[in-house]
């Protein structure tokens, strides 16, 4: 079983036009709405991959009821009501989002009660995802409290999260992040002492960015999955990468591409043997080990970055996120070609 949280839900438009207007009065032909945010996606990309899944989070009841009655969910119903995020999708394949702020969870004791419950299902978990933004008012660094959980239980986990959560995520020991390109340039400046710092600092040669995100993985990530757009991934293990791409751009909507990236990389860490850490007995400090599975022998980090690739691009090929073409999948993952990098600065 594999958990994923949404914190922040949406109801997900989709309004397929022809060409959209700007500052014009437009019938809209074609409407599709479901309830989603960024961990519903991954949990949808999880079944369409044949993973038990379980979708946790924050949620009012009415979303809580409708996400029910597509996947197993466990959601604290503790938000007054739940944002929409459109997507206006162009016939040319230009797409548009709005996203609308979340609300301000209506119960102080609400977070206490979503650890809770996810500490409750972490033995029976081989995964565990946190993704999307917060509800307003949320500490930032509860997505990192959450990850500490599935590190003690010695169950992979990924965050990918932005801003200040993304910051306090990435002190944790052993945790796995998914950044994109804004992202990580956010991060990286945070690291250097300039949180503005702009888009430009993510060198764009893996071999040097590999360089610069050591410190990050010293100081606490144990895995950096850069997601970067029509680039494909760069998957980087303290002194390591290993980057792919797509062998042709696939054209669609990529607004699930990160999600099903996420979904992806958590199906393969899930597979592997659960290894405790090995703690020497010299060393005082459990935070200071890696996780068990970090080592494990079968982990294949050129396989499994092509399977992230091609099931990234394999979302782009649906109309809507949470969606894959399993057919599109099968036939990429033997065509990526995966390149691997090192740095001494480890």
């Amino acid at each position: 079983m594999i958990l994923t949280v949404t914190m922040n839900p949406a109801y997900d438009l989709t309004y397929r036009l022809a060409k959209f207007e700007y500052a014009a009065v437009q019938r809209i032909p074609e409407v599709e709405q479901r309830v989603g945010g960024k961990g519903l996606n991954v949990a949808r990309v999880l079944r369409a991959l044949g993973h038990e899944v379980v979708a946790m989070g924050f949620a009012d009841a009415a979303f809580a009821r409708a996400a029910a009655a597509e996947l197993p969910v466990d959601f604290v119903e503790a938000l007054p009501f739940v944002r929409r995020t459109v997507v206006l999708s162009e016939a040319d394949g230009t797409t548009t989002g709005l996203w609308e702020p979340g609300a301000a969870l209506n119960d102080p004791a609400a977070p206490d009660d979503l650890k809770d419950r996810i500490a409750a299902r972490l033995p029976q978990a081989r995964g565990l995802v946190i993704s999307g933004s917060l509800p307003a008012g949320l500490d930032p660094a509860f997505p990192a409290t959450l990850a500490r959980l599935a590190i003690r239980a010695d169950v992979p986990v990924i965050c990918d999260v932005d801003g200040e959560a993304l910051r306090q995520a990435a002190k944790v020991e052993g945790v796995v992040l998914m950044p994109n390109a804004d992202e990580l340039a956010a991060l990286l400046g945070g690291v250097a002492g300039d949180r503005a710092a702009p888009v430009g600092a993510v060198p764009d040669d893996p071999g040097r960015l590999l360089d610069v995100v050591q410190p990050l993985q010293k100081s606490g990530a144990a895995v950096i999955v850069a997601t970067r757009g029509r680039d494909g991934v760069f998957a980087m293990v303290r002194g390591k990468g290993w980057s792919a791409a797509p062998p042709a751009e696939i054209s669609g909507n990529p607004t699930g591409a990160g999600d099903a990236a996420a979904a992806a990389l958590i199906a393969g860490l899930a597979a592997l043997p659960q290894l405790p850490r090995h703690i020497p007995p010299e060393l005082p400090f459990l935070a200071t080990v890696p996780p068990g599975w970090l080592g494990a022998p079968e982990l294949d980090w050129p396989a499994l970055v092509a399977e992230v690739v091609a099931t990234s691009a394999a979302a782009v090929a649906r109309p809507v996120a949470g969606e894959i073409d399993l057919d599109l999948r099968a036939r990429l993952i033997p065509e990526i070609r995966v390149r691997e990098w090192n740095t001494w600065l480890y």
